[in-house]
């Protein structure tokens, strides 16, 4: 396995229609955002879409919806757990998995 990405990007990008990339409608002002907090709010409640907040024109912030952002990061950190078991199978750290259920029920004493 070693040196093989465990998630094509490119796969998902094509499979969600970019539905991850920030596009056009996600960029607003900053002045936009706070003249207009209630709507963007509910924009990003709905969407679950981030937005991208500018100032004088150049990406500044990104403000996200918590249950999105919350999603994000659980997913972020199955990413991270999948990356680790590849990093530990590539250097040889397995082990069968019946055995390892049985160690795990008899130290529990599980029966």
């Amino acid at each position: 396995m070693g040196g093989r990405y465990i998630f094509d990007f490119r796969t998902e990008f094509r499979k969600n229609n970019g539905a991850n990339m920030i596009l056009p409608t996600d960029i607003h002002t900053l002045d936009s955002f706070r003249r207009k907090t209630k709507q963007h709010v509910e924009r990003l409640q709905s969407t679950g879409r981030p937005e991208v907040l500018t100032v004088n024109g150049k990406p500044s912030v990104v403000v996200q919806d918590a249950v999105a952002y919350q999603l994000q990061n659980e997913k972020m950190a199955v990413l991270e757990a999948l990356a680790e078991s590849v990093k530990q199978a590539d250097a040889g750290k397995v082990r069968d998995a019946r055995k390892a259920v049985q160690k795990l029920l008899d130290e529990l004493n599980v029966r």
